[in-house]
């Protein structure tokens, strides 16, 4: 026998979840929502949280406000990564949505649900934070396309290399600068991917490198990136040549460029 029973929550209660995943890797200034990726959250997740893991998205219910998830995906085709649920989102991440599911319960509050039988996800309501996610690309799963890009490694000190760093690469053609954004893995390495950059004429890319990390990286712990800030490097590999950002060439559209070991100091 089924029933139906109305589930009530707090509709300003911001402890209510969405997160949406979206590709921070490649080209930026676009929306790619990773509708065919399913992740999943740790398993050592905090008493009384509850995870609803959907292709796309991920619902949590409960006092998520003060808590970091780590985020992973099976597949090993993006990089782990930490989410602090009491940080705000990053401008232009945020939205508000709503979530919909099954269950049983009662409460108090201003927002309604309605739900069926004795177990299910419960509804959220429409004040539900939708963040969107972003997810970077592992290193040996990124294949560089017909566009070409850079690969190399970054190092603190020798022998000592910067895991999880973010890499953007911007190249300015015709008046537009197009970025674009890979994250070393573990060992420090990254492969940084071009597609979406119009072909130019013929002839080299100059193309602006610039890195963003925090001190203490683990390769044994996923980043958080939000919380990343600004780091300079070296073309030279020496201590005097770091600088904010440097500048590479690539010969022509559609070769990749090998940097081998680049140094990288935290800026300040």
């Amino acid at each position: 026998m089924k029933r139906l029973e109305t589930v009530l929550f707090p509709a300003a209660d911001a402890d209510y979840l969405s997160l949406r995943w979206v590709r921070g890797s490649g080209l930026q200034g676009r929306r790619d929502h990773l509708g065919d990726l399913r992740l999943t959250l740790s398993a050592d997740r905090p008493h009384g949280i509850r995870f609803v893991d959907k292709p796309g998205y991920c619902l949590i219910l409960g006092e998520a406000g003060s808590r970091s998830y780590r985020i992973q995906d099976p597949g090993e085709r993006v990089n782990p990564r930490l989410f602090d649920a009491s940080r705000p989102p990053p401008a232009g991440g945020a939205g508000t949505g709503t979530g919909t599911g099954t269950g049983t319960g009662t409460g108090t509050g201003t927002g309604t649900g309605t739900g069926t039988g004795e177990t299910g996800v419960p509804a959220i309501a429409a004040a539900a934070a939708l963040r969107d996610l972003a997810l970077y690309d592992c290193q040996h799963r990124t294949i560089l396309g017909a566009a070409g890009g850079l690969r190399g490694r970054l190092r603190t000190a020798p022998d000592t290399w910067l895991p999880w760093a973010l890499v953007t690469a911007a190249i300015a053609l015709d008046g537009t600068t197009y970025r674009f954004v890979a994250q070393a893995d573990d060992k420090g390495e990254f492969a940084l991917d071009l597609t979406g950059l119009p072909r130019p004429d013929p002839g080299p890319l100059s193309v602006a490198l610039r890195v963003r990390a925090t001190a203490g990286l683990s390769p044994d712990r996923p980043p958080d990136p939000d919380a990343f800030g600004d780091y300079r490097i070296s073309a030279d590999g020496s201590a005097a040549g770091l600088q904010a950002d440097i500048d590479v060439q690539i010969d022509a559209f559609g070769d990749i460029l090998k940097l081998g070991e680049l140094l990288v100091a935290p800026s300040g």
